[in-house]
């Protein structure tokens, strides 16, 4: 059987105590200062993460708000444009118009100019094949 013998009890008492705090002294101790950097050094670069992420946002909204600020004013640019070129284009058309109208009528002109000039040859055409046929039909002139 097993005898228990109380001065071995109290001596690993105390081995065990003595073991105890060298055990948290030199090996725990320097793993939980070691977690304890890890740990603050992961809240700093979380802290950053956020940080970075709350930045991200901004500017995401920020380029939001200039892509619709660009987009209405190139809308706007877009309807100035094409009413000037509108307005241009009918001041053309206006323009050239007037000139077709002037240019019928110049010709309209040169038309009646030309007519009447055929007018009188014709007139003067038929009297001569008057004359040339009174003076073939009856020998004489009609003067």
């Amino acid at each position: 059987m097993l005898q228990f013998d109380l001065t071995v009890f109290l001596v690993q008492c105390a081995l065990f105590l003595f073991f105890l705090f060298f055990f948290n002294r030199f090996v725990l101790s320097p793993i939980f200062a070691v977690l304890e950097r890890r740990r603050k050094m992961l809240n700093t670069e979380n802290e950053h993460a956020f940080e970075s992420r709350r930045t991200s946002a901004e500017l995401k909204e920020r380029y939001r708000r200039e892509i619709e600020e660009v987009h209405r004013q190139g809308g706007v640019l877009l309807v100035n444009t094409k009413a000037r070129a509108t307005a241009e284009s009918q001041v053309y058309l206006e323009e050239l118009h007037r000139k077709m109208q002037d240019l019928v009528e110049s010709k309209k002109s040169d038309i009646e100019e030309l007519r009447l000039c055929t007018s009188d040859e014709l007139e003067e055409k038929r009297s001569e094949m008057l004359d040339t046929l009174s003076r073939a039909l009856w020998g004489r002139g009609n003067s």
